[in-house]
């Protein structure tokens, strides 16, 4: 059996939520590995921390009111102990994240075509002009018909499900090793 390189290995990971001046684990004591080229999936009734254990691995957690114990070991890092500006250097370009619900997840002030672009700004050395071109061409890959039309448009002029195809196509935009 041919070995693949892991990605991501979280051992004993304890998310707690801060209640007064309590803390409540949400995710208890989670261990898993993702290798290269691998789905896994986190299945689970509503409220079994699904979305909490995917929000701890992309460091979208309250630090005032959250506390991660454990490890979240990706690229040589664990990602407990780093902080802000280490995470934006991973959040998006390394590790993607498509969210649950795209219309409080994408920025109503701002045209679908910036907000694909936005992370490939940050995180490529892209021209304008590439930019562009790739962020069209996510669109038309993620089944968007008319992708000009579309990247000119905002949050609330797409339906749902064009709304979700929208935060593939943002998840996808650096090509991350990891989407969640």
């Amino acid at each position: 059996m041919e070995q693949t390189e892991t990605l991501i290995k979280i051992n004993n990971l304890v998310t707690s939520f801060r209640i007064k001046d309590e803390y409540f684990p949400a995710v208890d004591n989670i261990s898993l590995e993702l290798r290269r080229n691998e789905i896994l999936a986190i299945v689970g009734e509503s409220g079994c921390g699904k979305s909490t254990l995917a929000t701890s691995i992309i460091g979208l957690h309250n630090p005032i009111n959250t506390k991660l114990t454990g490890e979240i070991n990706f690229e040589g890092k664990n990602l407990v102990k780093i902080d802000e500006e280490q995470y934006n250097k991973i959040r998006g370009n390394k590790i993607g994240m498509i969210f649950q619900d795209p219309l409080s997840a994408l920025n109503p002030l701002m045209r679908i075509g910036e907000q694909i672009e936005e992370g490939m700004i940050y995180h490529t050395k892209l021209s304008k002009t590439e930019r562009e071109a790739r962020m069209l061409e996510l669109l038309e890959n993620v089944g968007i018909k008319n992708p000009k039309r579309v990247a000119r448009q905002f949050p609330h002029e797409l339906s749902g499900g064009m709304r979700q195809r929208v935060m593939i196509a943002i998840a996808l935009s650096c090509k991350p090793e990891i989407i969640i």
